[in-house]
């Protein structure tokens, strides 16, 4: 970041700030990441939320032994 004054109209100079350009760099690279993350984040929320299946005695559903 890099900043500068300008002088105000009867008061104080303001501060103003700005990214470089490393600055506008890294976060185009931290915005990639943070996308990447997101997307993660939300597909294994999807495949959370989905119903879950209901097994029949084919699929191994069922009562488990010594259970009725």
């Amino acid at each position: 970041m890099e900043s500068y004054l300008v002088e105000g109209d009867g008061g104080p100079a303001r501060k103003y700030y700005r990214p470089t350009g490393e600055g506008r760099a890294a976060l185009t690279a931290w915005s990639r990441e943070w996308a990447l993350l997101t997307d993660g984040v939300q597909a294994v929320l999807a495949r959370v939320a989905e119903p879950a299946r209901t097994l029949g005695p084919g699929d191994g559903g069922g009562a488990r032994e010594g259970e009725s």
